[in-house]
């Protein structure tokens, strides 16, 4: 069997990025779904007015290939992760979608307003939506993450193919979706298997966040003042 774990940040003890604003943690069970070894669809939802879920509510739907068994995929409160587990035959696509059970976070109709994504401090920092602690276990998984403003009927997405190792953080810029992420009305995140069976694993949760700003950018801008004032102190004394 093939396992596909997401778990809370305290699970692992990742801590949430300052500033960050949570998309979700995991920390609220779901039913799980299983689909034979013949393949096809299912879905489940998590209950509704969460608030540890963005919207209230997380909606999971599992579609497989035939192989040789069963695939599953829910999750595990107590255990505080998302659970998937796929044949070594099987290709699986897992969607996870944030809307409010439908509604939309703008609460309906598509007139209302939506969620701000935009974490502290950003802009300066660029903006970023991050898996926490993504790991494909050297195998190559494809991404799509979508987002949905108020008014409109279509996702914005981008995707990307991406081959990581334990522990690994998987950003996507909000500046890729190429429209402004501050009155979102829903979320998609899609995990589709390059090759069957693949394994992969996202330990710590949904946020967005800032990107950080290497020390060395962050020292230079003092540096220079520090040498403005040391140049400045020198002409004084000569003078």
């Amino acid at each position: 069997m093939r396992f596909f774990w997401i778990s809370i940040i305290a699970a692992v003890g990742i801590s949430l990025p300052a500033a960050a604003i949570t998309i979700d943690d995991f920390s609220v069970g779901q039913p799980f779904v299983t689909i034979p070894a013949t393949g096809g669809m299912s879905t489940s939802s998590s209950t509704s007015g969460n608030p540890s879920i963005i919207g209230g509510q997380r909606d999971i739907a599992l579609m497989t290939s035939p192989g040789v068994t069963d695939s599953t995929a829910g999750v595990v409160a107590t255990s505080n992760l998302l659970f998937l587990a796929t044949g070594p035959t099987t290709s699986s696509t897992t969607t996870v979608t944030y809307d409010a059970g439908g509604a939309g976070f703008s609460g309906g109709g598509g007139v209302g307003t939506g969620i701000d994504l935009t974490p502290a401090g950003s802009p300066p920092l660029p903006a970023v939506i991050t898996l926490l602690g993504f790991d494909t276990q050297s195998v190559p998984i494809e991404v799509t993450v979508g987002v949905r403003r108020v008014g409109q009927t279509l996702f914005d997405e981008v995707t990307r193919t991406v081959t990581t190792t334990a522990g690994t953080n998987t950003s996507f810029e909000f500046a890729a979706f190429g429209v402004p992420l501050t009155d979102v009305d829903a979320l998609r995140f899609e995990f589709a298997s390059v090759n069957p069976g693949a394994d992969f694993n996202l330990f710590g949760g949904i946020v967005t966040e800032v990107i950080p700003v290497p020390p060395g950018a962050v020292l230079l801008p003092a540096a220079l003042l520090l040498l403005g004032w040391r140049a400045r102190r020198r002409a004084a004394v000569a003078t």
